[in-house]
């Protein structure tokens, strides 16, 4: 969990600006039974999301690592987001069934999706009952804002853009919240690092098994919370095939995890989806 203040200065633009926060967005946080690790986190982000408020925080701009697209930049304009989420990985579990209620800030988003197009991004707009959202934007939603108060200006997560996509995108939101008139907070929804746990395990013997990673992450979480971004930047992993890890999960030669999101794994396991593809061929061949 990170959280980085408000700036201290007095521009325009940054008084729109109430601070910004890194949370994780696995289900089992609000778990009807979370064990004692996963309650801390939830404790923590709730903690968060009342210094957001506290800022004065008007709405939160998100965005997800869980809602992922490859054709641009997904906005959601649709103006209440109500349902019923059935996870897809933890749908035999309590958490694995989420009601939402969610307020979304059209007039904070359609000025987003405008400042995006004129950086010569595609901003493609979305409305429509019924829309699939994400896990990840369902639980930061709850912790961070239980009493329901803040509307959220919602955008994908383009598994093709590189960082600096990123960072056009946050501008644009804060030039869209000057247009406005909103005081806002960021919020990336998304993990660090680690990998998947290899056996069955209970909720309570749930955690990070490699102290290369856990290290990685307390570094990469420190340098957010300080506001070095430059820095965070710098120590993020380069790639597939650019910087060789000792052994698959490890980190590589400078100590950065082959993977920096942390997806679901099995069970109570927090890990990476990516390795239970052999586990799933092996279950198609048994049945």
């Amino acid at each position: 969990m990170a959280l980085a203040e408000p700036i201290a200065s007095h521009s325009d633009l940054e008084r729109r600006f109430a601070g910004a926060a890194l949370v994780p967005g696995m289900p089992q946080l609000i778990g009807h039974e979370p064990a004692a690790g996963w309650a801390a986190l939830a404790d923590a982000a709730r903690v968060t999301g009342a210094r957001l408020r506290e800022a004065g925080a008007e709405a939160l701009v998100v965005l997800s690592t869980q809602w992922f697209t490859v054709l641009g930049h997904q906005l959601q304009l649709e103006p209440r987001l109500q349902g019923r989420r059935v996870d897809e990985n933890w749908y035999a579990y309590d958490y694995g069934t989420l009601d939402y209620d969610i307020a979304i800030d059209t007039d904070l988003t359609e000025a987003w999706a405008t400042e995006i197009e004129s950086d010569g991004l595609q901003a493609r707009r979305t409305r429509y009952d019924g829309f699939p959202i994400d896990t990840g934007t369902i639980v930061a939603d709850a912790l961070l804002d239980p009493g329901r108060t803040l509307p959220i200006a919602l955008v994908s997560c383009n598994l093709y853009a590189d960082a600096s996509a990123m960072g056009v995108l946050a501008a644009g939101a804060l030039r869209a919240a000057d247009r406005v008139g909103r005081r806002v907070a960021f919020v990336a929804v998304s993990g660090l690092s680690s990998g998947l746990i290899q056996r069955w395990i209970e909720p309570h013997e749930d955690r990070i098994e490699i102290p290369e990673h856990e290290r990685w992450d307390r570094r990469v979480l420190e340098l957010l919370a300080a506001g070095r971004l430059d820095k965070a930047r710098g120590v993020r992993p380069r790639g597939p095939g650019r910087q060789p890890a000792s052994r698959p999960g490890l980190p590589g030669r400078d100590g950065l995890p082959p993977r920096c999101r942390r997806r679901p794994g099995l069970r109570a396991g927090l890990g990476d989806r990516r390795r239970r593809r052999p586990l799933g061929r092996n279950l198609m061949k048994s049945t």
